[in-house]
């Protein structure tokens, strides 16, 4: 396989969240808040390599162009819904400019980003309540290309039946 992989774009677009918005260094990629009490305030964010999906190229080949959805997850807990609801909404900023403005993510060799899509939510009740919550999802497009395994073909030996045009090797181009 050659290209990129959904584990490289995850990290990729945690580095270029982490010191670039308000959560500072508060930026998970392992499905657990990175939380401590002191940093509830500013923001905490999880990267997550939801999904992809590959489409070929053409029939038959190897090659695929890949859409991989990255979801980022911000929490703020502070002051009450309204201050919270700007809190995120102003967290939910700073990381779409983070990601869609950092180069090295850009050539890594994706070729189209097609999407952004934002939600946002404030939990009254229960373990959420005071919890202001921002969901990401960026969507990528790259090429990607897989090698088949075993021995590759390089010729192959035609004999055709006796008295007919013989025999003759055919190579493959490589």
């Amino acid at each position: 396989m050659s290209g990129l992989t959904r584990p490289q774009i995850r990290d990729a677009v945690a580095a270029s969240i982490k010191g670039y918005t308000a959560a500072g260094s508060e930026v998970s990629t392992a499905r657990d808040w990175p939380s401590t009490p002191d940093t509830l305030g500013t923001g905490q964010i999880l990267v997550y390599a939801l999904k992809d999906r590959k489409e070929p190229v053409r029939s038959g080949a190897l090659a695929y162009t890949t859409t991989t959805t990255i979801e980022v997850l911000a929490r703020i807990v502070r002051g009450g819904p309204e201050t919270a609801l700007r809190m995120i909404d102003d967290l939910a900023q700073q990381i779409i400019a983070a990601v869609v403005c950092n180069m090295p993510l850009r050539q890594m060799g994706i070729q189209y980003a097609p999407g952004v899509e934002t939600d946002t939510a404030y939990g009254s009740e229960g373990e959420f309540a005071g919890v202001a919550q921002a969901k990401i999802d960026f969507t990528f497009q790259y090429p990607e290309r897989y090698q088949p395994g075993g021995v590759p073909l390089v010729d192959v030996q035609v004999n055709g039946p006796e008295g007919s045009f013989g025999s003759f090797n055919a190579p493959i181009p490589q």
